[in-house]
């Protein structure tokens, strides 16, 4: 007689790479149906109805500077468009971004920290040199007693949802809809960070020029990313998804991975 498992343990199984009575399907991205939904719970209802095996995400922490961070943003004209700068200023100096805004960029007038429009656009990106290391942690602030309060509200109705519809429970990739705010792309992160901020090419050059600059910028993201990483885990989740597009060796060589990356993740 054929086993039958809930949602919940189909998933957990196939996560434990075994079998069980039939493979999941279960998107990590579906934004044509999550853009109809008027929020996560109508999103969860849609996919059940198509019986996939939906999952239930917990919402994402906010995202804050620290509080004497003060960010400025402005427009200019150039003969190749209009050129988008944001500058945060911070106790230890400037920081500051120049994006090319294109025709499909779609953040108005303002430039975020953290997302993938960023790489083919900027004409200067965040992080440069060593010293702007300093004035970076600034804007690595850990979540409040508050923000963690509210997020454990949400998380609660959330679970109980779960729980009640026999779901996997995640962390740590997205937020849905209006959440997401203009500082942050959805997940925990490592080296995708690195992208964002320097530029492909800049932090390759940097790994292999000035490795020490490279292991403290990832220091920087990592001990502010295991922070939040913990206060999803104190929720007893299912799953933790980390955002790692960025740290596979189609762009490390091993070398620099092991030189890297290991002590980060072993923390982790």
């Amino acid at each position: 007689m054929e086993e039958k498992y809930g949602s919940r343990e189909r998933m957990l199984i196939a996560l434990e790479n075994r079998q069980s009575n039939y493979v999941p399907c279960s998107f990590m991205i579906f934004s044509a149906l999550a853009e109809k939904c008027k929020d996560q719970f109508e999103f969860i209802e849609k996919q059940l109805e198509l019986g996939l095996d939906a999952k239930v995400e917990l919402p994402e922490l906010p995202f804050r500077f620290h509080p004497e961070v003060k960010v400025k943003e402005w427009k200019e004209k150039s003969k190749s468009g209009c050129l988008l700068h944001k500058e945060y200023q911070t106790p230890s100096g400037k920081l500051t971004s120049v994006v090319q805004k294109t025709e499909d960029w779609p953040y108005g007038n303002s430039v975020p920290l953290f997302d993938d429009y960023l790489v083919p656009r900027s004409k200067k990106y965040l992080i440069e040199k060593k010293e702007d290391l300093e004035p970076l942690r600034y804007l690595f602030s850990e979540p409040t007693a508050g923000d963690i309060s509210f997020f454990r509200e949400k998380a609660s109705k959330l679970k109980r949802f779960a729980a009640n519809k026999d779901l996997l429970v995640s962390g740590g990739w997205r937020c849905f809809g209006s959440e997401k705010g203009i500082d942050k792309d959805g997940g925990t992160m490592g080296a995708d960070a690195l992208m964002w901020l320097c530029g492909v090419e800049k932090v390759l050059l940097l790994a292999m020029d000035e490795p020490e600059t490279i292991k403290e910028l990832l220091r920087i993201i990592s001990e502010w990313n295991m922070k939040r990483m913990e206060v999803y885990l104190e929720e007893g989740i299912d799953l933790l998804i980390k955002r790692a597009w960025y740290e596979s060796t189609d762009l490390w060589s091993p070398s620099l991975y092991h030189k890297l990356y290991i002590l980060c993740l072993k923390k982790r």
